[in-house]
């Protein structure tokens, strides 16, 4: 999806590093998981993360396997009293958190002191892109999907990358996320920071 306009919430000094000093960080999922550093509003144990699950599930010969159950299929398999329970844990992505529209009450709550306004996010996510193309493929820019992390294989959750599910507690954020996948499919466990001179002229401090 395209947006023209997106907020960031961050700390002062990380919005003078991207506005000034044209730095910029990307996230492992696993970065989310501290709720005692993070808070409740901001953490995620269960951070891409998904259950897909089916009942007395029969395909016939030839029939292929369910686009749902193929996402997970090199997770955990399990089998008990007729239904079929396939975990997934996405651990190669790196995300960029955002917001379509600036909330008073959300950032409060976030306890932060600085939000960044980036106004043209195609341009802003360009060139991030490039300057990490070697090593990940840029996968898009979506909404959060706020549905429970266990889905039965028909529903619409269960096609959704788990980089995008969110319990519903957290709907009230409206998060926008943008995604980079490792082309060599590796663990990724700490952040990835960038010096992007060009990012500067899409991006101000709103707060």
């Amino acid at each position: 999806m395209h947006y023209s306009t997106l907020y960031k919430f961050m700390n002062q000094r990380y919005a003078k590093d991207l506005t000034e000093r044209r730095i910029v960080q990307l996230s492992p999922l696993s970065a989310f998981a501290d709720e005692v550093t993070l808070g409740p509003q901001i953490a995620d144990p269960s951070e891409g993360t998904s259950t897909v699950t089916a009942e007395n599930l029969q395909l016939r010969p030839g029939e292929p396997i369910p686009t749902a159950f193929r996402r997970n299929i090199k997770g955990s398999v399990f089998l008990s009293a007729g239904k079929v329970i396939l975990g997934s844990q996405v651990t190669n992505v790196l995300i960029f958190c955002t917001t379509q529209k600036f909330d008073t009450g959300l950032f409060m709550q976030f306890g932060y002191d600085s939000c960044i306004l980036i106004n043209n996010a195609t341009n802003f996510f360009r060139i991030i892109s490039e300057s990490i193309r070697n090593d990940f493929q840029y996968k898009g820019t979506f909404p959060c999907y706020y549905r429970p992390r266990t889905n039965h294989y028909l529903s619409k959750a269960a096609s959704k990358e788990p980089y995008l599910l969110k319990e519903p507690k957290y709907s009230h954020q409206k998060e926008i996320r943008s995604i980079w996948q490792s082309k060599k499919d590796q663990t990724i466990t700490r952040p990835v920071i960038l010096e992007c001179p060009e990012l500067t002229k899409y991006c101000q401090i709103h707060v």
